[in-house]
């Protein structure tokens, strides 16, 4: 039997738009996504910076 693959729990809520809370749509449940801080962290550099 293969082992269960282990996943990042969810604890940040990322905005797709990239604009955070303060952007247009900060408060639209729509532009929001579940998201690991490990994986939120990468995001926002890649946003920010253009890093990954």
């Amino acid at each position: 039997m293969l082992p269960q693959l282990q996943r990042d729990l969810a604890t940040e809520v990322d905005h797709i738009d990239g604009l955070g809370p303060l952007g247009p749509r900060g408060f639209d449940p729509a532009n929001w996504q579940a998201m690991s801080k490990r994986h939120h962290s990468r995001k926002t550099a890649r946003e920010t910076f253009g890093t990954s």
